[in-house]
């Protein structure tokens, strides 16, 4: 899967069916919940379980920094 941002003017690939994801926007999160996809957030922000009730992904940090290991 290739990924664009044209705003920034760049592109990556993904692969086809990404098993491990980070989601620090909360309405990110909820749609990825809502698609099913609730077993691969591995790490979200503290605002997420605001919205998808259950959550069990630990929070890794938000939306200006990471939180240290």
């Amino acid at each position: 899967m290739r990924v664009t941002c044209e705003l920034l003017g760049n592109s990556f690939d993904l692969p086809a069916e990404p098993r491990r994801v980070v989601c620090l926007v909360s309405a990110a999160t909820e749609t990825l919940a809502e698609l099913g996809c609730r077993d691969r957030l591995i790490g979200v922000s503290p605002y997420c379980s605001r919205y998808v009730e259950h959550l069990a992904a630990p929070v890794v940090g938000d939306y200006v920094k990471g939180r240290p290991r």
